[in-house]
């Protein structure tokens, strides 16, 4: 951690988020029928919890740092690469119905994808892009927070205005449950995660102002492997598929991990020091978010080919081989995207917010 003020990037949170990204990574090879083949364990789907909780104190971290035009900037953050990969996802759909059984493209299910509003499907919930119904939680996490930032125009009430909203709005599902599935949708606990990570967020920031010796902030590091232990063992002694899409009680057993995880990432802060190995922490985290959104692809359509002529359980070596090289190309392609697509598009983008 830092002394005076939070910096715009924080090392373990960046390594945070590549872990999370590749857990994820790892839930969806592990789900697949290959998967299931080999008995891989089922874990990983936590991963979107950690993200839930770092997107909160991140939101935290930018409302204080600068609130002006923050829903036009998460908009340009988040929207051009989900939509491209939506729109890769539903051609390919189109082209392969036989690879994509469980989507289902139309005028309607498209545009409501595009504009994050839940819906369901034949076989699943909505949006096309699979991975998409987390940016439907997102982006109303962010509007929540865009509209209290301009009621109050002040980032402790806001944040505070949105913890709160966001507590009784989830309260509600105990005394009244909507027809309508958007509806319905948005009372769900998951919403708890990023209060949890508003509420680090602001700890975070006092802690920063104790001006703590550096060997004491060293010493931090041994409770931080503890605290992140802890945390990850805890979703992983829990997580089955059954349980992961049982998303009344999922902020309950994989949010508060969740947030343990991230106290003992921030915790471990002094050890990311300049040196290669950070630096490649850094850009897997920079691609968490391509990671997350593309990763799909390349183990939808390429890890069955791969594992259905060359691995099995009487391979287990060569399973292995095939399971990484798969994280492998999703990490890789993340990272390219990232850095020669999407960092270029910001930039252009936020000319226009000048």
């Amino acid at each position: 951690m830092v002394k005076n003020k939070p910096r715009a990037t924080i090392n373990s949170i960046q390594f945070l988020r590549a872990f999370a990204a590749l857990a994820v990574v790892y839930y969806h090879i592990a789900i697949l029928d290959f998967g299931k083949a080999l008995k891989l364990p089922e874990t990983g789907a936590w991963g979107v919890d950690i993200f839930f909780v770092i997107s909160g104190f991140i939101i935290g971290m930018v409302a204080f740092q600068n609130n002006q035009k923050f829903l036009q900037r998460r908009i340009i953050r988040v929207v051009p690469l989900y939509w491209l990969a939506t729109f890769m996802w539903a051609g390919l759909a189109l082209a392969l119905p036989e690879k994509t059984n469980s989507t289902v493209v139309t005028a309607e299910t498209l545009l409501k994808s595009m504009f994050f509003i839940p819906f369901e499907m034949p076989l699943r919930v909505g949006p096309l892009l699979g991975q998409g119904w987390t940016l439907n939680y997102e982006m109303f996490f962010y509007l929540f927070v865009a509209l209290t930032l301009w009621i109050f125009k002040d980032a402790p009430k806001a944040l505070a205005a949105t913890g709160v909203s966001l507590v009784v709005l989830v309260g509600t599902s105990w005394y009244y449950v909507p027809q309508n599935f958007a509806l319905l949708h948005y009372q769900n606990p998951l919403l708890l995660e990023f209060v949890a990570g508003m509420v680090l967020y602001f700890i975070f920031r006092w802690y920063t102002t104790l001006n703590l010796p550096p060997m004491l902030r060293i010493g931090l590091v041994i409770p931080g492997v503890v605290l992140f232990a802890v945390g990850i063992y805890l979703m992983v002694a829990q997580d089955t598929s059954q349980m992961a899409y049982l998303f009344d009680q999922r902020a309950g057993f994989y949010g508060i991990p969740a947030f343990l995880t991230v106290v003992g990432t921030l915790l471990l802060e002094p050890l990311f020091r300049p040196g290669k190995l950070t630096m490649l922490l850094l850009e897997l985290g920079a691609g968490s978010y391509a990671i997350y959104l593309f990763h799909g692809f390349i183990v939808g359509l390429l890890g069955p080919s791969f594992f259905g002529g060359l691995a099995g359980p009487e391979a287990p070596g060569r399973a292995a081989l095939l399971i990484a090289t798969t994280m492998a190309l999703s990490a890789l392609s993340g990272v390219v995207i990232n850095k020669y697509f999407d960092e270029a598009l910001q930039r252009v983008l936020k000319k226009f917010l000048r």
